[in-house]
This record gives structure tokens, sequence and C-alpha cells, in this order.
């Protein structure tokens, strides 16, 4: 009887070590997946700046972005390590200033960033208020800024990445993004390009 014991006693501590073995295995290779997964997200991202940076202009710096004179050009990974997909394209340019601004799309309204002292904003223009959000931390800033022009500027943002774009104003800078991953370098051009003039 306590020989039958032992033998299930050792069984049962052979199982659990076996499976705490497994399970470090499997760690070993799902950061070994991920850090592949990150290699080949990095030399995409490089390939398809190094394409852009031959019709636009400029140096790709570290792996993700395109510095040009007028500012950067980014492309990334939003949700790696989970997804290791390009999902968005980024432009940013420095500004100096204390207000802060997003314009976003109604129907992408959800993705509104939180920032400390901002406020909803109504434009008072049918065509902006239908089409957009407006959140800032300066109304009168806001006034002045969001008119039918930016907006006809930004659905030219959104014919060139066939994709809503998104607008930050903050202290450190403008963005302007879109929630895709362009691919062509004539496609990142043209996002460069209608993005400059926003």
């Amino acid at each position: 009887m306590k020989t039958e014991m032992a033998w299930i006693a050792g069984g049962v501590a052979f199982i659990v070590v076996l499976f705490a073995l497994l399970r470090a295995l499997d760690k070993r290779a799902q950061v070994r997946r991920i850090g592949e997964d990150r290699a080949r997200l990095d030399g995409e991202i490089r390939s398809r700046l190094e394409g852009a940076a031959r019709l636009i202009g400029g140096e790709v710096v570290g792996t993700s972005v395109l510095r040009t004179s007028l500012g950067e050009l980014s492309l990334l990974a939003s949700q790696a390590p989970q997804r290791a997909t390009i999902d968005v394209t980024r432009f940013s340019a420095s500004r100096k200033g204390p207000q802060v601004l997003q314009l976003i799309p109604v129907a992408d309204a959800q993705a509104l960033l939180t920032f400390k002292n901002v406020r909803p904003v109504v434009i008072g223009d049918p065509v902006v208020d239908e089409s957009y959000k407006v959140v800032a931390s300066d109304e009168a800033f806001a006034r002045i800024l969001i008119t039918p022009a930016l907006v006809s500027r930004m659905k030219a943002v959104d014919g060139a990445a066939r994709a809503r774009g998104r607008l930050l104003i903050s202290t450190y800078g403008v963005t302007l993004m879109v929630p895709r991953g362009l691919r062509k370098p004539e496609d990142l051009k043209a996002f460069y390009d209608v993005a400059v003039r926003v």
C-alpha cells in the first residue's frame, strides 16, 4: 500500500514538473516569436519609409521615422506585440503653444484621447459639426483654426490615405494620423503631401 502511494505521489510530482517545464519552454518560444515579429516589423517599416524617402527626400532615422525639413513621417504597429501589423501612418511637426485640440471624425469619436482641461467645442458650421468632433483647451483657438478650408484639407488626407484622418495639436506639436499602415511609396508620398498642407 505504501509502495503504491509512493508511486502515485512520484507520478504526480513528475507530471507537475513536466507541465512546469513545458510552460517554461512555451514562454521562451513566445518571447522568441515576439522578437522575430518585432524584427520583421522594423524591417518592413524601414523598407516602406526608405521607398517614400526616395520620392519625398529626407532621411530614415531609426526604424520607424522619415525625417524631412517639414516634419516626420512614421509608421506604427499600434497593437504590437499582440498583432504584428503596421496599422497607423502618422505625420508630426513641431509647434510651440499652450493649446490642445483634437479633430476627429464623428464616426471615430470613441478614439478621442483624454487630456486635462479640454472641452467639447461646437464650431457652429454644419459642415464641420456634422463631420467632426472637436475638443480643445481653448474654444477661441478652436474656432479660429477649424474652418471649412481645414475640413477640406482633412478630406484630402482622407482621400490620399483611403482612411479617416485625425488631427491632434498639443503643446509638443501637431500630429496628423490615419488608422491605416500605408504600404506603397507613392501612397506615403500622397499622404505626406496633403499632411504638410494641413
